[in-house]
């Protein structure tokens, strides 16, 4: 399709035959349940993807919240706790804002 996010979009432009020019660009978004193979997959395909000759780099929210000493007990992953909702929601939009400059700063 034709959207774009705005942080990306100064390295695009969408022709009117809605073609796109200027740097490609993937990005793979991995959800799920728990302890379902969510990192191994990723970190498998960045292998992959790296031998082929792309750069990657996998952004996991889950190692950024262990890095920074998150909770990881079953109250922080409670949705009617407020705090941790929070808290949560603030190191996801950390995690992304890192991969968005990845991107943006063409590493990526």
């Amino acid at each position: 399709p034709n959207y774009v996010p705005l942080a990306l979009q100064k390295d695009f432009e969408i022709s009117e035959e809605g073609n796109q020019s200027g740097p490609a660009k993937l990005l793979i978004v991995m959800v799920g349940l728990p302890a379902r193979g969510k990192s191994f997959i990723s970190h498998r395909l960045t292998n992959y993807l790296t031998w082929y000759g792309l750069r990657t780099k996998v952004f996991n929210v889950g190692a950024y919240r262990r890095a920074v000493g998150g909770n990881e007990d079953a109250e922080f992953f409670n949705h009617k706790n407020t705090d941790s909702v929070s808290k949560r929601e603030n190191m996801a939009w950390v995690v992304l804002n890192e991969l968005l400059k990845w991107l943006v700063e063409g590493r990526g």
